[in-house]
Parts: structure tokens; sequence; C-alpha cells
């Protein structure tokens, strides 16, 4: 086993057993039986190693669009990472505040939306309109993800990709 997922592992661990705030990073090292170097080798701070896994899945899902899949078979595999995750994602869904999971999964979904509608019309800069869709069609999509962790996943994968697909303005969805 790698040294990022012992600590992702004792840190996964931790939040089944604490609420977030209460986990330290010398908790994690415990737990992993490393040193205070290697972590900070890997990560910034928990926060950091809280958001890794998603952030990880993220960007290979990003990869997948860049490279012509299509949209709602990625949103599809998310939903699924989503469902294997749930109950670490429904943990750490209640942590509040700056460079909570809720913040910094809106953050990457509006980097996300923004960077593609840019590289897509060959912009560098948003207009004052695409830059308002973005935010809501981010801000939107991020909110629909954590109903359905909240909920626990009432719905199948299949279903909420195509949910997500259909709230995706057409000027942004051509650009998918």
């Amino acid at each position: 086993m790698n040294t990022k997922q012992m600590l992702f592992d004792a840190f996964s661990e931790l939040v089944q057993e604490h609420d977030f705030d209460d986990i330290t990073v010398q908790m994690i090292l415990d737990r992993a039986h490393l040193s205070r170097g290697t972590f900070y080798r890997y990560f910034a701070d928990k926060y950091d190693l809280m958001n890794s896994v998603y952030r990880d899945q993220a960007y290979s899902l990003f990869a997948r669009l860049d490279k012509g899949d299509c949209v709602i078979d990625v949103f599809e595999s998310y939903f699924h990472f989503i469902e294997q995750n749930k109950k670490y994602f429904a943990r750490i869904l209640k942590t509040e505040g700056v460079d909570s999971f809720s913040d910094f999964v809106n953050k990457l979904s509006r980097a996300g939306f923004s960077n593609k509608y840019r590289w897509g019309n060959g912009i560098t800069d948003l207009d004052a309109e695409a830059h308002f869709v973005i935010e809501a069609t981010g801000s939107g999509l991020a909110a629909v993800v954590f109903e359905y962790i909240s909920m626990d996943c009432p719905l199948p994968p299949k279903d909420m990709a195509r949910i997500c697909f259909d709230i995706i303005p057409p000027v942004i969805r051509e650009t998918l």
C-alpha cells in the first residue's frame, strides 16, 4: 500500500469515530504509523487530505471529458464513486466553513465548468453573462451532490447522471 493511501485510510477511519474538527494531524499520523514529515510531503493540512480523494476522482473524470467521453457516462461514473464512498462523504459533509468539503466542491465545480467553457470557446476571459451562468451551474450541481449524499444516495447513478446533465444550460453543455 502506498503512503498516501495509508494516510487517507487512517483519516477515513478517524472520520468514522470523531468529528472532523476534533481530528488532528497527529491523530492521523499515530493511526497510520507515519511521521509528520511524511504527511506534509503529500498534504498541506488535514483539509487537503480530506478533499484529496474527491479531487483525484474529479480530475480523472475531467480528463475523460477531455478525451471525448460522453458527459452522461462520466456523470454516471461520478455518482457510482459517490455511492461507493457515501459514508465517508456523509461524515465530511458535516464540516462547515472555509476549506470545508462543501466549500472545496463548490470551488472545484465552478472552476471545472469555467475551464471547460473557456477552452471550448477558445477564450481566456469570461464575460459577465458566462460568469454568472457558470457560477449558478457549478454551485447548483454541487448542491445536488450534497443533497444526494445527505439523502443516502436515493436514486441510481444513471438517473442522477441524467438529472445533472439536464440541469446544465445548453451554452455550457456544448463545451463539455
